[in-house]
């Protein structure tokens, strides 16, 4: 498995997330990304995700891409310019669905 960073992700539909670390299930020790969407003013202020989830790419377009991109500590300034608090990403490379 991949190492996993603490930091702002960016996912494949656009939106940023700040990753906290990676938790285990203390049952089942299935290994969880803890995360918190940013720009969200509704909705759980932190969530998880499995781990394989998270780091898989999908397919979309016709296009394996990856789930979600590490950007760093913080985004460049290029992009928060571009990251609208409200409805997301909507940079040039934004892909939906």
């Amino acid at each position: 498995m991949t190492d996993l960073q603490a930091g702002v992700y960016k996912g494949y539909k656009g939106g940023l997330v700040l990753v906290l670390g990676v938790a285990q299930h203390s049952e089942t020790n299935e290994r969880l990304i803890t995360y918190v969407p940013l720009g969200v003013d509704s909705g759980p202020r932190m969530s998880v995700m499995p781990y394989g989830k998270f780091m898989a790419d999908i397919v979309t377009c016709g296009r394996s891409v990856p789930r979600f991109t590490y950007i760093g500590e913080q985004p460049e300034q290029l992009v928060a310019e571009w990251y609208d608090p409200l409805g997301g990403y909507r940079g040039a490379d934004r892909v939906d669905d």
